[in-house]
C-alpha cells in the first residue's frame, strides 16, 4: 500500500555561500565507480574523519550472468522483426536488479551525510560514456555500459533524497581526480583500483577510488593542483621566438 504525503523543506543555500560562511564545514565527497559503486568520505575542518566503501562486484557479476543468458538466447532466435523486443522478462529482471541497487546505494550515501551532519555532497561531473579499449564480449560491453549508466541514476536519486533533508549536491570537474596524490600534488599511475605516486621522495600506494574521493574535497575547497604540461627541451622560449 502506498500513502502519498507532502514535505515542505527550505532550499539549501548555494555552495559558494556555504563555503564562504564556513570553510571547515562538514562535507561528504563521493567517488562513483563502475566496478566499485561508491567510496564516501566525511570531512570536517579540512580533515578526513571517516570513509565508507560500497562494493559492486557482486552486482556486476550477477548482471553479467543474466546478460550472457540474454546474448545466448538472442543468438539462437535469429533476426527478429522490427519493433519486436527479445527476452522481455530477462531484460526486466536486469533492470530491476539495477534499480534496486541504485535506490539502496543512494539511501546509504544520504544516510552517511546525515550521520556526519554534512550539508553538501560533492560528486564528479559525469561525462558521456566511452566504450573501453580492451576487447570484450557483447555481454561484457553491455554490462560495462549499464554499470556506467548506474552512476548517473545514483546521482539522480541522491539529489532528490538529499534535497528532502536540506542537503545540497554539487558536481566538480573529474579531470585527474584519481591520478594526483592529494598531499604532494604529484601525478601518479593508476592501474585498475591501485594508485602509485611517482614522487621519488617517498613511496605511496593506495586505492585509486580513495584518491579520487580525497581530490574531490580538494576541488571543493579550491586547493587541488592540476599537473603542468612538461616542456620539451628543444621547444623555444616564447619571448625568444617573438624577438
Amino acid at each position: 500500500m502506498h500513502v502519498p504525503f507532502e514535505k515542505w523543506v527550505d532550499a539549501p543555500p548555494k555552495a559558494k555561500a556555504q563555503l564562504a560562511a564556513n570553510p571547515g564545514m562538514p562535507i561528504v565527497t563521493v567517488d562513483l565507480g563502475v566496478n566499485r559503486l561508491a567510496v564516501m568520505g566525511a570531512f570536517l575542518n579540512d580533515q578526513l574523519m571517516t570513509t565508507q566503501f560500497i562494493p559492486g562486484g557482486t552486482l556486476n557479476h550477477q548482471r553479467h550472468q543474466w546478460l550472457n543468458v540474454i546474448a545466448n538466447k538472442r543468438s539462437q532466435s535469429g533476426r527478429l522483426p522490427a519493433n519486436v523486443h527479445d527476452n522481455v522478462d530477462l531484460w526486466e529482471k536486469v533492470r530491476n536488479i539495477d534499480e534496486n541497487a541504485v535506490r539502496q546505494v543512494a539511501r546509504q550515501i544520504v544516510n552517511f551525510a546525515i550521520t556526519h551532519k554534512a550539508k553538501v555532497i560533492v560528486f564528479e561531473y559525469l561525462r558521456g560514456y566511452k566504450a573501453p579499449k580492451e576487447k570484450m564480449s557483447k555481454a561484457g560491453r553491455k554490462n560495462h555500459k549499464r554499470a556506467y549508466w548506474l552512476r548517473g541514476k545514483i546521482m539522480q536519486w541522491v539529489r532528490d533524497l538529499a534535497f528532502r533533508e536540506g542537503i545540497l549536491t554539487v558536481e566538480r570537474n573529474p579531470a585527474y581526480t584519481s591520478q594526483i596524490r592529494p598531499h604532494c600534488h604529484t601525478q601518479g599511475e593508476r592501474k585498475g583500483h591501485h594508485f602509485t605516486c611517482q614522487n621519488p621522495a617517498h613511496s605511496y600506494h593506495t586505492d585509486a577510488d580513495f584518491v579520487g574521493m580525497m581530490n574531490l574535497y580538494r576541488k571543493w575547497n579550491g586547493t587541488f593542483v592540476y599537473p603542468r604540461k612538461k616542456k620539451r627541451a628543444d621547444e623555444p622560449n616564447p619571448t625568444q621566438a617573438m624577438a
